[in-house]
């Protein structure tokens, strides 16, 4: 991860690379994806068990990320919906050092998730929807 500030013009996103939805059945949610043609990435313990979905399509495709409303101990996080949208970053740390410049707010310097390998930073639209900046 470099910490560059430098804004050089060039396009500091490579699409996107994942969107989190949270739904009241992942599995059965999974399941109708998996009929339209999505396929399985992954299945983590996050929020008490998400499944990620490659979209359908040639090349690399970004993942649907499922994961439930309600956690196992009955703590509700999230009413059914799109939580954020993971936009997919070359350099981390080049792109949250140049939107920082710009203005842009952070929730989170970025950090190393080691269950999926990545590094995340977040921040929130005009509206209060999470944007997170995903490194490899």
């Amino acid at each position: 991860m470099a910490d560059k500030a430098e804004d050089s013009g060039a396009p500091l996103f490579q699409g996107i690379d994942h969107i989190d939805m949270a739904v009241e059945d992942v599995e059965a949610v999974a399941a109708f994806y998996i009929g339209l043609g999505f396929e399985v990435a992954r299945r983590t313990d996050h929020a008490g068990g998400a499944v990620e979905l490659r979209f359908p399509g040639p090349g690399a495709q970004p993942v649907l990320e499922l994961i439930p409303c309600v956690k196992p101990d009955g703590t509700r996080i999230a009413n059914p919906g799109i939580r954020h949208i993971g936009l997919l970053c070359q350099d981390i740390g080049k792109a949250h050092a140049v939107l920082s410049a710009r203005g842009v707010a952070f929730k989170n310097e970025p950090r190393f998730v080691p269950s999926t390998k990545r590094w995340l930073a977040n921040t929130y639209d005009p509206s209060g929807a999470i944007v997170q900046l995903v490194g490899l």
